[in-house]
């Protein structure tokens, strides 16, 4: 696991998302996480431009949200832990892969997410920030691939 990890190392590294970039996007996590507003418009957003999601999901999204928005910043904020970061992500990889989640999927949820964060943060989410969440999602599903072949 030790190769793999430093890896993950080597890959945020080279994105360049340690320093403010990094820093940015984990200040702004810890404003979206648990922020059911932010967690609606997720979830609005991926209904709207990806319908062909929404038999994945249960009608009640409530638990749903819930669990989401708390994943969410726990995440990112795990991406300074690369070791820690390998072992959430792949574990969220074999639960996502229980759900029905392929490899087509995270590619679709991507824009997704990066729409719904800059809607919600508005003008404080800059083009950098946008980028730099397009970045860090790319990883985390990375690392969530693996977990699902696991």
């Amino acid at each position: 696991m030790r190769t793999e990890v430093s890896g993950v190392t080597d890959q945020v590294t080279r994105y360049g998302l340690p320093g403010a970039a990094m820093a940015r996007l984990r200040e702004q996590a810890r404003r979206l996480r648990g922020d059911h507003e932010f967690v609606v418009t997720f979830y609005d957003v991926l209904f709207t431009l990806r319908p062909e999601l929404r038999p994945m999901f249960p009608e009640d999204l409530g638990a749903q949200r819930a669990r989401f928005g708390d994943e969410f910043g726990t995440l990112v904020q795990a991406l300074g832990d690369p070791e820690g970061f390998e072992q959430r992500g792949r574990a969220l990889g074999r639960r996502h892969l229980e759900y029905g989640v392929g490899a087509e999927h995270y590619a679709k949820v991507r824009d997704v997410l990066v729409i719904a964060i800059a809607a919600h943060l508005g003008e404080e989410c800059t083009a950098e920030d946008r980028e730099a969440w397009s970045t860090a999602y790319d990883l985390i599903a990375v690392v969530m691939q693996k977990g699902a072949v696991d």
